[in-house]
């Protein structure tokens, strides 16, 4: 609350309950220069990620928001989603290792298509199912502001893969994709390779452990 000049605080894996846990996010509510907050590999439950949107909610500065692997369950992930939304300052968010179902993706669709300066999402081992996944690759498709997006770990079908296809050919924004372990079969993976074909701006693509046959 009171320190004007910390710009970044990283509190992964400390062992914090949602009791201390609340604490540090209502001193992050009404501080004016923090642009980043780590606060990976914590259980953070209903209450602690109401109290997080709440402070998403008031607070003017922070840029990166790091929650990979912290238990939240969907209805504690959309209370925080549902406030980037409308956030106007953020451009990085971190959700790797959480638990998205489809209406948590629906939700998280819905945020990219009205937020403005995203320009990094992480949904690494998130358990998106296909339908959840595609909501996000939409969204993607017309967003013109993201840069990163990593679906690593999660399952693409076919159906997906092409709709990720169709994405990369239409979206001029995005420079880094990750894919690694997604389970992607060749047929998947040439509609994916077919969309990098014709994009212009893609830097970094990552398809490690997904099966490339010969034909791919």
């Amino acid at each position: 609350k009171e320190n004007k000049t910390l710009k970044k605080l990283k509190l992964g894996n400390c062992g914090l309950q949602p009791e201390g846990l609340e604490e540090v996010i209502k001193g992050v509510q009404v501080n004016t220069k923090l642009e980043t907050l780590d606060l990976s590999d914590y259980t953070i439950d209903n209450k602690s990620a109401s109290c997080l949107g709440m402070m998403l909610k008031e607070n003017k500065t922070l840029k990166e928001l790091k929650l990979r692997f912290c238990g939240l369950q969907p209805e504690g992930l959309e209370e925080v989603i549902k406030v980037v939304q409308v956030n106007t300052k953020f451009e990085t968010l971190v959700l790797s290792g959480n638990t998205i179902d489809n209406k948590s993706a629906s939700c998280l669709g819905m945020m990219l298509t009205e937020n403005k300066t995203l320009m990094e999402v992480e949904l690494l081992g998130c358990g998106l199912q296909p339908e959840g996944l595609e909501e996000v690759i939409k969204v993607v498709q017309v967003n013109t502001k993201f840069e990163t997006l990593v679906l690593s770990g999660n399952t693409i079908d076919n159906k997906s893969a092409s709709c990720l296809g169709m994405m990369l050919k239409e979206n001029k924004t995005l420079k880094e994709l990750k894919l690694w372990n997604c389970g992607l079969q060749p047929e998947g993976l040439e509609e994916v390779i077919k969309g990098v074909q014709v994009n212009t701006k893609l830097e970094t693509l990552d398809l490690s452990l997904n099966t490339i046959d010969n034909k791919s």
